[in-house]
C-alpha cells in the first residue's frame, strides 16, 4: 500500500515553513484558526486533489506584506510504497502502474526498509495568463535535507492514471449528506463503478426498469396527458422521428444509483430515509458510505495486483454527534482501508489516539506552528501521568489558548470567576488546571512539547517556590528568560486563603460563609449573625492534632507526642478561626468567596493583587486585539 511519509512546505497558506511526518492514522488538534484545515489543504494541493481551485490565497503572506507576483508556495510530499514481499510479477505490474501515472518516475529504496520511496513537488504561483493562481507539479530526484536543497526534475502531467494512483477522499466541515451520497461524483457513484454486474444482467435490469416505468405511466392517465402535452417540443425542436418520454423512475443503473435512499428504522419508530434524520445520524451514514467505497476500490485494485494511495482527509468528523458517538467514529475511522488524517476538537478522540500520532498546531506571531510529542523525552511515569491526568480527564487542555497551572482545587475553582470579571468572553479561552500539589514537571514538558501558552499561579512557601523554579529550569533551562512572566507566587509564604486575608478581603470571606452556612433568609433578616463567631466558640480548646516533639521516652526510646488544641484567644483569634474553617472547606468555599469579591462596589478591588499580576502577564503575552477585557476599569497593571 502507498503512504504519505512526510510533508514539507514553504510559504503555503498560514505556514512560512512546514515539515511534518505522518503515520498510518494521524490526529490533528489545536485551537480554532490555528491552521489545521490549512494543513489538510496543503496535502490536497500537493497530491493534485484540488488543482481546479488553486488561488493566490494559497501563498503565505505575512502581516503587512504585499504579495509579490514572483512569490510562490512550494509543497513537497514524500511517498512510501510498502512492498510486503511482493512477487517479481507483482513488482513489475506496480512499476508499470507507477510509470504510467508518473512518467520518468525516479524511485529510491527506503533507508530503513526495502520499500520504495518517491517525492513530488508542487509549486503554486501567479499565472499571468489567467491573472489567478495555478499549480505545477514536479518530480524530485532527491528529497534533500530541506526544500531548498532538493533536486527538482521536469514537470509531470496530471492524467487519469495519476488520479487512479492517488485516491484522495476529503470530507470537510461543511459537508452535505445529500451531495456526498447522490451527486454524480459522489462516493456512492464512484463505488458503483466497481460493481461487477455482467453485461447481460445489466441489460435485463435496464429492460425491467423501463417496463416498470411504462407500467406506472399506463396506470396514471394524468402522466399520459403530460407526455402528450409535451410532444410539440419534440416536433418543434427535434429532428424527424423525435419523441419525448416521461421517466417516473431512472431507467438505467447509473441514474438509479444517484437516487438511492438509505432507510433507517429506529426500533419501533417510523422508517425514514437518512436525509430525514438528524445531522448526527447523517454523519454516521457518510462514513459508512466512505467505508463501503474504500472497500470496493481497495479490493478492485489489489485484486488487479496494483497498489495505490488511499488517503482519507476528514475534518471534524465528530460534528453533530454525542460524546459516545465521538468514540465510535474514531474507532470506525481507524479501521478504514486508508491512511487517515483527521482534524478534531474532540477530547474523546484524543483519549483514544496514540500520543505519537498526535499533531498539535498553534498560531504564533501570525503563522502556524506544528508540534509533536517525542515520547523518548518523557519518563514512563510522566507519560503515564499525562495520559491519566491530562488526556483521559483534561483533554481540553490541548485545545485552549492559555493554560494556568495551579496547586489545588481552590485556585482552579476560584480563578475562573476572577478571570471572567477581567477578560469577559475571552475568559473561555483560559483554562485553569489543578496539578495536585507541586508536581509541575510533566505538565510543563507537555506544554513545551505542544507549544502551549502556559502560566503558573502558586502558593508562596519557600519550599514551593524552590520546587516550581526547579521544574521550570529542568524543562526550559536555568536561564529561561520568561520565568518571571510565567510564574506568579503569593507573597510572604502565604497560601491562597492567607493571601485573601492579608489583602483585606476578610469581610467578603465572612459574608460568603454566612450566606452559605446560615439559612439565607434568616441571615438576611439578621445581618449581625456571624457563623465564624459561633464556630470559634465551638472549636475553642477542642482537640486539633498530635505533634511529634524532640523529647524521647526513656523507657521505649520512641519520640514523645503531645496533643495540640485549637486556641482562638487574643486579638487574632477570630481571624485564625476564619482561616482554619476556610482551609477545612477549600473546595466548597472557593467559588462563593470569589463571587463575593467580584461583587464589590469598588471595581479596583474586585481582583486580588497577585491574581491581578497573573492577568497582567497573560495580557502581555497575547495580542491585545484578541482580548476583550475590562482592564481600564479593573486596573490590571504591572506589579
Amino acid at each position: 500500500m502507498l503512504y504519505i511519509l512526510e510533508v514539507r512546505a514553504k510559504n503555503a497558506l498560514s505556514y512560512p515553513y512546514l515539515h511534518v511526518k505522518l503515520g498510518r492514522n494521524t490526529t490533528i488538534i489545536g485551537p480554532n484558526d490555528a491552521g489545521k484545515s490549512n494543513l489538510i489543504r496543503i496535502i490536497r494541493i500537493g497530491t493534485a486533489a484540488c488543482d481546479d481551485s488553486i488561488s493566490l490565497n494559497d501563498i503565505y503572506v505575512a502581516e503587512g506584506e504585499i504579495l509579490d507576483q514572483t512569490k510562490s508556495a512550494i509543497i513537497d510530499i514524500k511517498f512510501e510504497l510498502i512492498l510486503d514481499n511482493q512477487t517479481p510479477k507483482a513488482l513489475s505490474q506496480i512499476e508499470i502502474l507507477l510509470t504510467r501515472a508518473i512518467p520518468n518516475l525516479r524511485t529510491f529504496t527506503s533507508q530503513s526498509s526495502s520499500n520504495i520511496e518517491f517525492s513530488i513537488r508542487t509549486e503554486v504561483k501567479y499565472d499571468s495568463f489567467s491573472n489567478k493562481g495555478s499549480a505545477e507539479h514536479f518530480l524530485l530526484r532527491t528529497w534533500g535535507d530541506s526544500i531548498d536543497s532538493a533536486n527538482v526534475l521536469s514537470p509531470i502531467p496530471i492524467n487519469s492514471s495519476f488520479k487512479n494512483l492517488f485516491n484522495i477522499f476529503h470530507i470537510g466541515t461543511e459537508r452535505d449528506y445529500m451531495s456526498l451520497i447522490n451527486d454524480s461524483n459522489s462516493l456512492l457513484s464512484r463505488a458503483f463503478n466497481f460493481m461487477e454486474i455482467e453485461p447481460d444482467t445489466r441489460y435485463a435490469l435496464a429492460i425491467l426498469l423501463s417496463n416498470i416505468n411504462q407500467a406506472i405511466i399506463q396506470a396514471a392517465p394524468s402522466l399520459q396527458k403530460i407526455q402528450a402535452s409535451m410532444e410539440p417540443i419534440a416536433h418543434t425542436l427535434g429532428s424527424k422521428g423525435s419523441s419525448i418520454e416521461v421517466n417516473v423512475i431512472p431507467t438505467t443503473l447509473n441514474k438509479a444509483i444517484n437516487t438511492l435512499q438509505f432507510i433507517f428504522k429506529n426500533g419501533a419508530g417510523p422508517s425514514l430515509s437518512l436525509d430525514q434524520h438528524g445531522l448526527g445520524t447523517q454523519t454516521f451514514g457518510i462514513f459508512l458510505v466512505l467505508s463501503a467505497y474504500l472497500h470496493q476500490v481497495y479490493e478492485h485494485i489489489t485484486n488487479a495486483g496494483f497498489d495505490a494511495l488511499f488517503l482519507a482527509l476528514l475534518e471534524e468528523p465528530e460534528s453533530h454527534t454525542e460524546p459516545a458517538g465521538h468514540r465510535r467514529i474514531f474507532n470506525f475511522i481507524n479501521q478504514l482501508n486508508a491512511q487517515t488524517i483527521v482534524t478534531t476538537h474532540s477530547p474523546y478522540f484524543l483519549q483514544q489516539a496514540d500520543l505519537s500520532d498526535v499533531i498539535h498546531i498553534s498560531l504564533a506571531n501570525g503563522h502556524s506552528e506544528i508540534h509533536r510529542l517525542d515520547q523518548n523525552e518523557f519518563t514512563s511515569e510522566e507519560l503515564s501521568r499525562i495520559k491519566r491526568e491530562v488526556i483521559k480527564t483534561r483533554g481540553e487542555l490541548l485545545f485552549t489558548k492559555v493554560i494556568v497551572f495551579c496547586e489545588g482545587i481552590t485556585e482552579s475553582n476560584a480563578l475562573p470567576i476572577f478571570c471572567r470579571e477581567a477578560f469577559g468572553d475571552f475568559a473561555s479561552e483560559i483554562l485553569f488546571v489543578d496539578v495536585g500539589g507541586v508536581k509541575y514537571r510533566a505538565f510543563l514538558k507537555l506544554a513545551k512539547t505542544f507549544g502551549l501558552n502556559w502560566f503558573i499561579f502558586s502558593d508562596g512557601e519557600p519550599s514551593t517556590i524552590k520546587s516550581v523554579n526547579k521544574a521550570v529550569s529542568e524543562v526550559f533551562g536555568a536561564e529561561y528568560q520568561e520565568r518571571e512572566l510565567r510564574t506568579v507566587f503569593l507573597s510572604d509564604g502565604n497560601c491562597y486563603e492567607e493571601a485573601l486575608l492579608s489583602d483585606g478581603y476578610m469581610p467578603q470571606m465572612v459574608e460568603a460563609i454566612n450566606l452559605l452556612e446560615l439559612n439565607n433568609t434568616n441571615y438576611k433578616n439578621n445581618p449581625n449573625e456571624d457563623f465564624i463567631l459561633g464556630y470559634k466558640e465551638a472549636q475553642q480548646k477542642q482537640f486539633k492534632k498530635r505533634v511529634k516533639t524532640s523529647d524521647i521516652c526513656p523507657t521505649c526510646h520512641q519520640a514523645i507526642y503531645t496533643d495540640v488544641y485549637y486556641d482562638y484567644s487574643g486579638n487574632n483569634g477570630y481571624k485564625r478561626a476564619l482561616l482554619d474553617f476556610c482551609l477545612k472547606n477549600k473546595a466548597r468555599l472557593a467559588e462563593p468567596i470569589a463571587d463575593a469579591i467580584v461583587a464589590m462596589a469598588d471595581k479596583r478591588k474586585r481582583i486580588p493583587p497577585k491574581i491581578n499580576n497573573l492577568f497582567t502577564n497573560i495580557t502581555k503575552t497575547l495580542s491585545p486585539t484578541n482580548i476583550n477585557n475590562n482592564t481600564s476599569e479593573l486596573q490590571i497593571t504591572s506589579s
